[in-house]
């Protein structure tokens, strides 16, 4: 997810656990947010400027601060962030060649996206604590559409249907505005508010076809969550 300035996210959402994820490149930052998300990793990805700010507003376990296009602002950042949240983790993407001058808990070499996206989910694993298996008496979510059931069926889900499940999992038993569903599990700004609603239609006649029973419910005029049999969870290794 991309915030700038003004940004209602910002302002009104927070709460929930998330990797910060700070790049001046916009287009990388979209990349790695879709690929960790995959990973069942929530990822709230901003400019350099912003990570001492959001760190503040938002339950964040994490930081993985990209030095590919400018080291010398990232390492800023990482020692603003050293002094404000000296206990959360901290990853730096280093350039071919580069030589870290900064307070780092793991520096990953710049390589193909996939093998990056692959060191920062250990890092997320490793460092921060983090699991990407939920789990409740009810639904079990995975990193795959695969390893998803609900009531011990397997649910068929395509993976950005995933990533909306996910994403009510983590808020459960909280109700999530559309604009916070479409920021954080449509970060390149391609869906409106009647596709997300097409897609949660989708989801819940997936469970209906595998369990007999939904698994959202709309809540008039605030959004959506999990249905009430649904939210008492625990996350799991």
């Amino acid at each position: 997810m991309y915030l700038w300035q003004g940004h209602p996210a910002v302002c009104e959402y927070g709460g929930y656990e998330m990797l910060l994820f700070l790049t001046e490149n916009r287009t990388f930052g979209i990349g790695m947010t879709e690929l960790l998300l995959r990973r069942g990793i929530l990822t709230l990805w901003a400019k350099h400027d912003a990570g001492a700010a959001l760190c503040g507003r938002w339950d964040v376990c994490g930081a993985v601060l990209d030095g590919q296009e400018d080291l010398r602002s990232a390492e800023a950042v990482c020692a603003v962030l050293r002094q404000s949240e000296p206990d959360m983790p901290i990853a730096l993407l280093l350039p071919a060649g580069a030589i870290a001058s900064c307070d780092a808990d793991r520096l990953i070499r710049e390589s193909e996206q996939d093998a990056m996206m692959r060191e920062i989910a250990s890092f997320c694993t490793d460092t921060c604590g983090w699991r990407t298996q939920m789990s409740t008496y009810a639904l079990t979510i995975g990193e795959s559409p695969a390893e998803t059931r609900y009531l011990g069926y397997p649910l068929c889900l395509a993976q950005r249907e995933l990533s909306i499940l996910r994403f009510l999992f983590y808020r459960a038993p909280q109700t999530v505005t559309s604009a916070e569903l479409l920021s954080v599990c449509f970060p390149e700004n391609t869906q409106r508010a009647a596709n997300l609603s097409v897609q949660i239609g989708r989801i819940n006649r997936r469970a209906e076809e595998a369990a007999g029973l939904p698994l959202i419910e709309s809540v008039y005029g605030k959004g959506y969550r999990l249905c009430g049999g649904i939210v008492k969870k625990q996350k799991q290794a």
